[in-house]
């Protein structure tokens, strides 16, 4: 597929937001997207009323944290670069300024993919369309399309009048100058020049259709989805996305929330497998999308949806996947946790800062990997009991992987983070961190590990062990570049296998047996919002004191931390410019903790995010 880059591609959609009217009387409120969206819809994303649903953001701890002084200079720069990099170069094409008609976004906005005739194969991908309800401001709405119409004209751009329905449309193409060709640091270290020539790349050409019906302004990609569009609002015969049966399921959902979105995976699917058909590489491995798809179990995915809540006493959110429990197979399989009780241990201290616990049967998940290996290709499936079955018998005939390792994994896998003693940037980047896994044989399971351990470079002497509380701790050294050499340690107790690069972290869940000091369990701010969501007993739990997680981060972003990853670079790093930040102690206030849960019934996986306004 071939599209413009995000910041391009967001620019040009936010300047024709601004491209607005028809009417001037007062129209009625434009149908929510059950009603106004065709029953073809893959996807779309909408906030049912963009001022109510701002001016409940802004209540929000989030939304106080971006308006604080504190944050002006971050916030400003912000602003600034967004206005020079995505909005700049469109007004000056079009000879318009965004900040005259963004103010007319009163209701519903709405961006939605239509599939109509993409295949997977297309060269552009699927129609899309955006949708923006101007409620009362029609009027306005229509002398500012004018304005647009006519200085498109007057910079050359060529707009020509489309008619939809007896409805006066405006089309645009915009074609982008050719980008500069420019250096590059060279990767030959035999070269005699630091840098090399980067060949120049043109922008492939972007048309707009823009027009109003009623109070709502419609902007589109080609005239195709309008079409569906404006004879859904003006009484047309087109089926509506509420007429699509598997939309009906996410629908109840949808109420109340301030956005929400909706993913036609059946639509998407059979677009991307005949997309892998073309592939080569996987025809040359033996792998047929079509199994692909039916062994991995994204062929029973029906659809996706997502729901945000902004509500007085916290932000909460929820995500779906949609697909009969009949039908779960591969990673759906393999990935069902059952509902048991996936709260914090009394061993789990109080002051842990992340706490995450799954309960999935570990050992039905290996089975079930194996199955869909074998269902994607019978080579790959070979591959894989091939590897496993000679797991270490060049050093040891004896060693079973399977039978030593797979076979006594348990159903529970808890993992906990704390803060280091001094809070330093390199303890910060490496929290202590402690995991376990469940058995029903935990010492036969550490036997296998070691096992296992040995046959690593270095033999059976590369696995030490020493004692602790009466129990003991295997210790298998491992390599890190440019640092002294680490070790993963771990240990059976208490009918688990803890794991921990951390000595102390291990020693002290050896030493925690006896149940006594403060536990997370204990908390009572934890066990309210988790309540809000379904409670503990769901099979899947997370919770994470965001005050403490974002207190390092913060550091490590305003120390330039990320300047040599992606987001340090290009025109990310000229947006967010993270050294403006503030000390974190003025704005620590805005954050507090967040769960998150999870359950799973006869309709689906239905997941759900709490982080209450911090007290």
């Amino acid at each position: 597929m071939n599209y413009t880059s995000l910041p391009t591609r967001l620019g040009h959609t936010l300047t024709l937001w601004a491209v607005l009217g028809l009417v001037a009387r007062l129209p009625a409120a434009i149908p929510p997207v059950a009603k106004l969206l065709p029953q073809d819809t893959m996807a779309f994303v909408t906030v049912p009323d963009w001022v109510e649903s701002s001016a409940k953001t802004r209540q929000t701890s989030l939304g106080q944290l971006w308006n604080d002084t504190a944050m002006k200079p971050f916030r400003d720069h912000f602003e600034l670069k967004f206005q020079e990099q995505v909005l700049g170069k469109l007004e000056q094409d079009l000879g318009i300024k965004t900040a005259d008609y963004l103010p007319l976004l009163q209701g519903q906005l709405t961006l939605a993919a239509i599939a109509d005739e993409w295949d997977g194969t297309s060269k552009n991908g699927p129609d899309w369309v955006l949708i923006l309800d101007a409620k009362e401001k029609s009027g306005e709405l229509k002398v500012r399309l004018e304005e647009v119409r006519k200085k498109l004209a007057e910079n050359g751009k060529s707009p020509k009048t489309e008619k939809i329905r007896d409805l006066q449309f405006t089309s645009v193409t915009i074609e982008p100058k050719p980008v500069e060709k420019k250096k590059a640091a060279s990767k030959d270290k035999d070269a005699d020049d630091d840098d090399v020539d980067v060949p120049a790349s043109t922008p492939s050409k972007q048309t707009y259709v823009f027009g109003q019906v009623d109070s709502a302004l419609l902007v589109a990609n080609s005239t195709k989805p309008l079409e569906k569009l404006v004879a859904r609002m003006t009484g047309g015969s087109v089926s509506a996305l509420g007429e699509e049966p598997t939309f009906s399921q996410s629908e109840p959902r949808f109420r109340e929330a301030s956005a929400f979105g909706w993913l036609n995976w059946s639509l998407l699917g059979k677009g991307i497998i005949k997309a892998l058909a073309e592939n080569e590489q996987l025809e040359g491995i033996g792998v047929d999308p079509k199994e692909m798809f039916k062994a991995t179990g994204l062929k029973a995915l029906r659809t996706v949806d997502f729901a945000l809540y902004t509500e007085k006493e916290g932000l909460r959110g929820e995500f779906n996947l949609n697909l009969p429990e009949s039908e779960r197979v591969g990673l759906f399989k393999m990935l069902q946790f059952e509902a048991k009780d996936a709260g914090p241990l009394a061993f789990v201290p109080a002051d842990a800062i992340t706490f995450t616990r799954t309960r999935i049967d570990w050992r039905k998940f290996v089975g079930t990997l194996e199955e869909v290996f074998q269902g994607i290709s019978p080579q790959l499936s070979g591959v894989f009991n091939m590897v496993v079955g000679a797991a270490g018998k060049d050093k040891d005939p004896n060693f079973d992987l399977r039978k030593q390792v797979f076979l006594n994994l348990g159903d529970d896998l808890m993992v906990y983070q704390r803060l280091g003693k001094n809070k330093t940037p390199e303890e910060l980047a490496n929290l202590p961190t402690l995991t376990l896994l469940s058995s029903p044989a935990a010492d036969d399971l550490v036997s296998g590990i070691k096992a296992a351990g040995s046959l690593a470079p270095g033999g059976a002497g590369s696995v030490k062990e020493r004692e602790v509380a009466g129990k003991k701790i295997q210790s298998l050294p491992f390599p890190q570049p440019g640092k002294p050499q680490g070790a993963l340690e771990y240990s059976a107790s208490g009918g688990y296998v803890a794991f921990s690069t951390q000595p102390a972290m291990l020693e002290e869940y050896i030493r925690s047996a006896d149940g006594s000091g403060k536990s997370l369990k204990d908390n009572p701010e934890l066990s309210s919002a988790a309540e809000k969501i379904g409670g503990l007993g769901k099979g899947i739990f997370i919770y994470e004191n965001q005050r403490e997680t974002m207190r390092s981060n913060w550091g490590v972003l305003r120390g330039g931390g990320l300047d040599r990853s992606p987001m340090g670079r290009g025109e990310l790093a000229e947006l967010f410019d993270f050294k403006r930040l503030p000390e974190f102690g003025l704005v620590q206030k805005y954050f507090g903790i967040s769960v998150f849960t999870g359950a799973i019934d006869a309709q689906g996986f239905h997941f759900r995010n709490y982080s209450p306004s911090p007290k």
